[in-house]
């Protein structure tokens, strides 16, 4: 006779905890690391000063910094250039990396003190309010502008801070006791390998909503393009793929309007737009900021054909900010730059020219440089080594002495389309007598006696382009100059060129030293402690929380765990760092970079930031 046993269901319950919470239990299923934290994480005892500076020596700090900033770009630019880099300057975003330690750096040296009345002077003191530093940074831009000219082209500041940065291997600058440095460094590759796969994703997201304001503008009527009317000739369209194309012209006005007055416009493809792509495509990650997007990134992502929702691929949410933070560091370098602008005039002008002016040349050029990229690729196939971007060569092989001439002239020809183009000093449609006064005011001799087909292909050409370009007067900003790239895009592509054809993203970003990431407390806990191989905990044992690592006061402490805090202040004393950055910057799988001020002049790098 059996008896049957009946067990409550909270019995189980009950015996799966106890099992779970037992210490041998606990230390069979953890295979990590310990680390101890050189600090104890109760909390100390409140303070009665305040733990940041106040508003006024905050304000101040920040406009010397933003000041500073402003004159070293006003007196290294030639004074018939200002103009456009003060509407640059007023679309351009005043936050940067280093804003808040320069301006802590600028307040200690003022003060001659590292403390202001018993409060520590550093980048977490100061108090950054947004709007008030986009107000401020407007205010500067107008003030430095207006009295800029008594400044000459080649003046500098006697000093200025500038950030240094020190790529060292990691090795040099690890704690020599770090236990198990082999798994250290495998978290660091699987982590880096899934950021950038991570990233890959949400560019390709990204170049739709590039696309889609291309073909529709700041609305939602698609605009179609025809190359074709840039062809003189049907057997120089040698790719029917782009002759049905969404490229919507430039309204340059209502776009420079809206650049200066809406800061939802300014920050196109910033992180926070980006962001927002993210969430959009990633269904998993769509509680990751509880903001809602603004009416006109809302607007442009409504719109705007994703492909169905992707399974996310990554590491979860600890390698998300990494990736939105490389897409939108390509955005900037590539975009905010004016580098896709700059390279897609230069080529489209000149392929466009030689289609008009010299077709048979163009034909034996085409056929060159067919053959070079060719052999470039087999090269490439051989060796093992990436794809270069190509760049025009635009030579015959053997070419004859009026060859060589005719290529001279429409290289000049080229350089003033490009200077047409860009001419704010013109509206509406060009004729002759604007393209021949054009001439007169660069004084260019070489020039000066153009046959009538030269001038009715310049007077055709520039009033074709300028439709979609923006001006000198205009900012460097992808919304005025997406529509001219993507235009140029579909008429190299059409006309046999598509190696010429500017990438919506520049490759490189990730393969390059923008793929970094700030290793600050929290991202090391995430990457090394939540998931990684280690378990970190104070003196007393308490095991340390992502909550812990967002209290600065812990953030050195925890960086020591890994990081030799003294060989990386001897490496900046090497340098002749004055102030090191607390963070150091993971730039690949076995390198680190370490910043710091010192002082001198800012480099051309840093001006761009």
């Amino acid at each position: 006779m059996r008896t049957i046993v009946t067990y409550h269901p909270f019995f189980f319950l009950f015996c799966y905890s106890c099992q779970t919470s037992h210490p041998t239990a606990v230390m069979m299923r953890s295979t990590k690391t310990a680390l101890q934290l050189d600090a104890i994480l109760e909390r100390p005892i409140q303070s009665t000063q305040p733990e940041i500076l106040p508003p006024d020596i905050s304000h101040k700090a920040l406009a010397l910094a933003l000041r500073r900033k402003i004159r070293v770009q006003l007196a290294r630019t030639s004074p018939d250039k200002r103009r456009a880099l003060e509407q640059t300057l007023l679309c351009q975003s005043p936050f940067t990396p280093f804003m808040a330690d320069e301006a802590a750096a600028l307040l200690q040296e003022q003060v001659r003190a590292t403390h202001f009345k018993g409060i520590p002077i550093t980048a977490h003191t100061i108090q950054v309010d947004r709007k008030a530093v986009v107000s401020l940074w407007r205010a500067i831009v107008q003030d430095e502008c207006l009295n800029a000219s008594d400044l000459r082209a080649d003046e500098t500041p006697a000093q200025s801070f500038s950030v240094i940065s020190i790529p060292v291997p990691i090795s040099d600058v690890l704690r020599q006791d770090l236990p198990n440095k082999d798994a250290f460094f495998d978290t660091i590759q699987s982590n880096m390998h899934a950021i950038t796969e991570d990233a890959q994703m949400l560019e390709s997201a990204t170049e739709r909503v590039i696309l889609h304001y291309a073909g529709h503008g700041l609305g939602n009527t698609p605009w179609r393009f025809r190359p074709d009317m840039f062809f003189p000739r049907k057997d120089q369209i040698r790719n029917t793929d782009y002759l049905d194309t969404l490229v919507k012209p430039l309204d340059l006005q209502k776009v420079e309007k809206l650049l200066q007055s809406s800061l939802d416009h300014q920050m196109f493809l910033s992180y926070t737009h980006v962001l927002f792509i993210r969430m959009r495509v990633f269904p998993s990650l769509r509680g990751l900021s509880r903001s809602k997007p603004h009416p006109f990134w809302k607007s442009l992502l409504d719109a705007t054909d994703f492909p169905d929702p992707i399974k996310y691929i990554g590491s979860g949410k600890k390698v998300s900010p990494h990736a939105t933070t490389w897409v939108k560091n390509g955005v900037y370098k590539w975009w905010y730059s004016g580098k896709a602008f700059k390279h897609s005039l230069h080529n489209v002008c000149q392929v466009l020219l030689w289609l008009r002016l010299a077709p048979h040349d163009e034909k034996q050029i085409f056929v060159t440089e067919c053959m070079t990229k060719a052999e470039d690729e087999q090269a490439d196939t051989t060796s093992g080594k990436p794809n270069k971007p190509s760049c025009p060569l635009f030579k015959l092989l053997q070419p004859t002495r009026v060859q060589i001439q005719r290529r001279e002239r429409i290289l000049l020809l080229s350089e003033h389309l490009k200077h047409i183009v860009m001419d704010d000093t013109f509206t509406g449609a060009l004729n002759r007598d604007d393209i021949y006064s054009t001439i007169d005011r660069k004084d260019n001799v070489i020039l000066t006696y153009l046959s009538r087909h030269e001038i009715d292909t310049l007077c055709y050409l520039a009033n074709r382009l300028r439709l979609y370009a923006p001006r000198y007067h205009s900012p460097c900003h992808p919304l005025l100059h997406i529509p001219f790239v993507v235009m140029a895009n579909t008429v190299l592509r059409t006309a046999g060129y598509p190696h010429l054809a500017q990438p919506l993203f520049h490759k490189g970003y990730l393969e390059g030293t923008d793929n970094k990431i700030q290793l600050s407390g929290t991202v090391l806990h995430d990457i090394f402690f939540k998931e990684g191989p280690y378990e970190l905990a104070d003196k007393t044992g308490r095991v340390v929380t992502a909550k812990d690592c967002y209290r600065r006061n812990y953030s050195r402490a925890i960086i020591g765990t890994i990081f030799d805090r003294d060989r990386i202040e001897a490496i900046g004393d090497e340098y002749g760092v004055t102030h090191i950055l607390d963070y150091p910057i993971l730039s690949s799988n076995d390198a680190v970079i370490i910043q710091g001020f010192r002082k001198g002049e800012y480099t051309q790098e840093e001006m761009e930031e």
